[in-house]
């Protein structure tokens, strides 16, 4: 008879602040900023900040819109009830990885059923950290006539860094990998979608839609190297 099981434990904290200014319902601009901690990580990340014991991811943020329909030269204009601006820069942090990778551990074995034993699992790497991905988007977004047809456009760009992988170890080691931060990629792309309001009775509506997109995903690098 035999059992099996996980018992992880793993924390994770994240802050957050904003602010958004808007004048005169034309100009918009946001700015947000996260601060996240993970037990995931070690305490020795490089260029991070080191608060209470733990070292901390920053992600900041920023987004502008311009509501160009809002301008005095656009009122002749009656077609269009809504031509929006859109532009965007963020970065953001991922820790999608097994907890304790940054620990050095021994695992419990039986040798040929006759002996117990306990082997190296697990390599310490307390430097490992946050994949950051930094991304920027520009987007239009238009309302026509009296709103029948909305038309929406995105296009983006995203470059990767600190790509948590797994690094293959030498065969001497005797571990197959480890986690670690090495390689990047990068993703551009183009969004588009079409909305038009058929039918717009009161007690019948019909809506016919379509969206449309392309994208690019590359690998630039990798720690193995190029596959």
């Amino acid at each position: 008879i035999s059992t099996d099981g996980v018992n992880n434990d793993s924390k994770s904290i994240s802050n957050y602040v904003n602010a958004e200014a808007n004048f005169d319902n034309r100009y918009i601009v946001n700015v947000s900023a996260a601060m996240d901690a993970s037990s995931r990580f070690g305490n020795e990340i490089q260029g991070s900040l080191n608060m209470f014991g733990q070292s901390w991811g920053i992600f900041p943020s920023v987004n502008a819109a311009w509501i160009m329909s809002s301008e005095s030269f656009m009122k002749n204009l009656n077609f269009l009830n809504l031509v929006k601006w859109r532009i965007g820069y963020g970065i953001t942090g991922n820790d999608n990885i097994p907890d304790y990778q940054t620990l050095a551990y021994f695992s419990a074995i039986r040798f040929k059923g006759v002996s117990n034993g306990v082997v190296l699992s697990q390599l310490a790497n307390p430097t490992i950290q946050w994949e950051t991905t930094n991304r920027a988007n520009i987007g239009l977004d238009l309302n026509l006539f009296n709103e029948r047809i909305s038309v929406s456009v995105d296009a983006y760009s995203s470059v990767t860094n600190n790509l948590l992988v797994q690094k293959v170890l030498p065969e001497i080691v005797g571990l197959q990998s480890y986690w670690t931060n090495s390689g990047s990629l990068s993703n551009n792309g183009i969004e588009a979608s079409f909305l038009a309001k058929v039918l717009n009775y009161k007690k019948f509506n019909w809506e016919v839609g379509a969206s449309v997109g392309h994208y690019l995903n590359r690998i630039k690098s990798l720690p193995n190297g190029d596959i």
